[in-house]
């Protein structure tokens, strides 16, 4: 066991050592923690935030505020990784513990839309984990549920893994300051191709550069368009654009 395993087992030790034996079955956080334990929630996550309730950062009702909608999840069959992370980020920036449970419902209420979207696909299997939180990133990062819709209904034998990244590399896109139809160029382009590899996270960051420098965002989904269709990648789009390699190596894929 490595040493970080070692301070997560010690924080969930400690808890239930604070928690007499009796009491601990009527707690409501740790009940919350023993079930997201069981369900499979990643252990860091809830050992984060055990800790914070043992160091006073946060209360038991608070605890087992932000606990649930991770049981929630792993309930309804959701992937629980998302979640953790969102939680994890949270703490780390001592959101408000109502404000930041807001922000896990939010996900979780986006992870089941990705859900519905593709459960067509699922022929009686489990659904992609990485495709429904790429999907959920897409919606919280500013496309609409609208948009996801028909990106999802106009390729519907494209993987649904491909799907995620046209849903995130468009939302970006739309942060970067490209109008909505021209991301959506580039995505379906993209996905008739095949070619929308996640190397293309990348462009969003690219596309911005290019329209702080004053070219029009049409010139710039032109030229992410030629390169999918040629199946190249963003470092062809960036060359198009004017781009330096330079600019490419300092454009990192988004993160969640």
């Amino acid at each position: 066991m490595n040493s970080v395993s070692s301070r997560w087992v010690l924080c969930l030790a400690l808890l239930w050592v604070l928690i007499p034996g009796p009491a601990r079955a009527q707690d409501a956080a740790a009940a919350a923690a023993n079930k997201a334990l069981d369900c499979g929630v990643p252990e860091e996550s809830v050992a984060r935030i055990l800790a914070a309730m043992l160091d006073g950062r946060l209360t038991r009702e608070d605890g087992a505020l932000l606990l649930e909608p991770l049981t929630r999840a792993c309930d309804e069959g959701l992937p629980t990784g998302p979640l953790a992370e969102k939680a994890d980020e949270g703490l780390g920036k001592s959101v408000p513990p109502p404000v930041l449970r807001q922000a896990l419902d939010r996900r979780l209420d986006a992870l089941r839309f990705a859900r519905d979207l593709l459960a067509g696909r699922a022929r009686g299997q489990a659904l992609p984990s990485e495709a429904l939180a790429g999907l959920a990133e897409g919606l919280e990062a500013g496309l609409s549920r609208k948009a996801l819709a028909g990106l999802v209904e106009r390729h519907p034998l494209v993987p649904p893994e491909m799907l995620a990244t046209a849903a995130r590399v468009w939302a970006y896109l739309g942060r970067a300051g490209l109008p909505e139809a021209d991301g959506q160029s580039v995505a379906d382009a993209g996905l008739e191709r095949r070619s929308l590899t996640p190397q293309w996270l990348q462009f969003p960051r690219l596309a911005g550069l290019a329209l702080q420098k004053g070219l029009p965002a049409q010139a710039v989904s032109e030229a992410a368009v030629a390169a999918l269709r040629a199946d190249a990648g963003p470092a062809d789009a960036a060359a198009r654009l004017g781009l330096t390699s330079r600019s490419l190596e300092s454009s990192p894929a988004p993160g969640r």
